[in-house]
Order: structure tokens, then C-alpha cells, then sequence
């Protein structure tokens, strides 16, 4: 869990919120980001995941949810967790190892 964290931190910039939601989930907030720019750095981090675990003898998926919003609506943080972790879910129901963006 430890390289995990790590590795998600390294990924991050200066402004950008990260944090463990419980168990194996966490939760990112990227500052003044737009779904461009998000999908790039979500599809980095994964990759960069990939790369800190290669060296386990074990199998580790990544299932990750991402919600993307306008800073102009209306809406709460629990709604946006909830967003991201309904997405998180649908991924670890069926293809595992994989990101999926909504909209909120």
C-alpha cells in the first residue's frame, strides 16, 4: 500500500489533493484541471502504478473512477464521491484494471 501511495503522490502537483478514503481506496482532487488534461495525468498515474508494482509476485488491478465537473455548477463534494465511486465499482464489477470518466 505503500508504493501505491507513493506513487500516486509523485504523480501529483503542487495544489492537488490526495488521500485515503479506506481500505484500498483513495481519493484525488486535481485543481484547475480540465478533462484533457485529466485524462492525461489519470492514464500517467496508472501507468506510472503499473510501473511501482511490477517487481510482485502478485497480480494488482487498478480500478479507478474519475468525475470531472465545472467549476460553475452546483454540486457537493459527497456527490462527486459518490459519482467516482459508483464509476470505481462498475470497473471492479467487470473489467477490472482500468479508468472510467464521468460527468457530473
Amino acid at each position: 500500500m505503500i508504493e501505491v501511495a507513493s506513487s500516486i503522490k509523485a504523480s501529483l502537483r503542487e495544489g492537488d489533493l490526495f488521500g485515503r478514503m479506506g481500505g484500498d481506496e483513495f481519493a484525488i482532487l486535481l485543481h484547475h484541471t480540465d478533462e484533457a488534461q485529466a485524462k492525461v495525468m489519470i492514464t500517467r498515474m496508472k501507468d506510472n502504478l503499473n510501473s511501482s508494482i511490477v517487481h510482485l509476485k502478485t497480480k494488482v488491478t487498478f480500478s479507478i473512477g474519475v468525475v470531472s465537473y465545472k467549476a460553475d455548477k452546483q454540486t457537493s463534494v459527497d456527490n462527486l464521491l459518490a459519482l467516482a465511486d459508483s464509476a470505481m465499482y462498475s470497473i471492479k464489477h467487470s473489467t477490472k484494471n482500468a479508468i472510467k470518466f464521468v460527468y457530473a
